[in-house]
């Protein structure tokens, strides 16, 4: 479907007004007068004619300007079914390590030379490092966290690159041994995103991060924890906690290296449980807390709206 110009433009004024009335993050990171100039620069390249599909691209850029990584927008049913219909979508996962773009996963026809840990250079002549550049825009993260970004990236790498560089039904791909210093160049077929999901079923999920949690000793007076992510249920963080803890203390551990840089967040009060190992003092963990009024008044009844966990 296309919108009218006039169609896009009360849209986008009534997303605005919505966000404006109920989201504090719209101006909480950046000066009002900035972010406001941002929005209006993405409202002027609002057309007549323009696919939904093109409409929604803006949209997430907008979003992105909240910082705050669970604000997002969804196509109707309708419009995902038409697009997942297409063989329009990259054949790869997509695991960062750092900033640096590896194959997870294969989802085309069998090709020998396709090899997990791979180090994607380019992709249709673009180098990856442009390719990032032009997507992070359009990705809701806290506040502006990098780490965030790119895990966003590695779950959903060929959705966005359709959604930022619109539909290729192939894709000509630079590749690097992640330990060589051979690049070969490979032509893929685009899949549908059925065939995709189909096939990520099938395969064994596996990353090349860490772990979530992780733990060592690294001598007689130095241990190492990785805390991968928050994602994990409290109750089972508690106990993987209690336990190392324990053992910190029963080997007489005098310095502990605590790595958190692959920690994309995850369940509310989870950070809570850590830091009351490594500050057995109350302390405060907000500032304070704000609130649009509206959104307010509406969930201030519900406990677990003013309560941290």
């Amino acid at each position: 479907k296309a919108l009218s110009l006039q169609e896009a433009q009360r849209d986008w004024m009534f997303l605005i007004a919505a966000l404006k009335e109920n989201h504090k993050g719209l101006y909480l990171h950046v000066p009002q007068a900035v972010t406001d100039q941002k929005i209006d620069s993405i409202r002027t390249t609002l057309e007549e004619g323009m696919k939904v599909e093109s409409f929604f691209k803006k949209v997430n850029a907008l979003l992105a300007l909240t910082n705050e990584g669970h604000t997002y927008a969804r196509l109707s049913v309708k419009a995902r079914r038409s697009l997942g219909r297409e063989a329009t979508f990259l054949p790869l996962g997509i695991q960062f390590l750092g900033k640096t773009a590896v194959v997870h996963q294969y989802y085309g026809d069998p090709n020998p030379r396709i090899k997990r840990g791979l180090k994607l250079l380019s992709i249709n002549g673009k180098p990856m490092e442009e390719i990032i550049a032009e997507l992070l825009p359009y990705i809701p993260t806290d506040g502006f966290s990098q780490t965030g970004a790119y895990d966003d990236l590695s779950s959903a790498f060929p959705y966005y690159y359709r959604l930022g560089f619109g539909p290729y039904t192939s894709f000509t791909i630079d590749f690097q041994e992640l330990e060589a210093s051979n690049i070969f160049s490979l032509d893929l077929e685009g899949i549908k995103a059925k065939q995709g999901n189909e096939k990520r079923r099938q395969l064994t999920q596996e990353v090349f991060l860490s772990p979530l949690v992780e733990a060592k000793q690294i001598n007689d007076s130095v241990a190492y924890l990785a805390v991968n992510s928050f994602a994990i249920r409290p109750k089972e963080l508690r106990a993987w906690l209690q336990a190392r803890f324990h053992e910190i203390a029963q080997d007489s551990i005098q310095h502990l290296i605590l790595d958190i840089q692959d920690n994309g967040g995850g369940e509310e009060g989870n950070e809570n449980l850590l830091m009351a190992y490594l500050n057995p003092s109350p302390f405060q963990k907000y500032a304070f807390v704000s609130m649009a009024k509206k959104p307010f008044q509406e969930r201030a009844k519900f406990k677990e709206m003013r309560l941290d966990k």
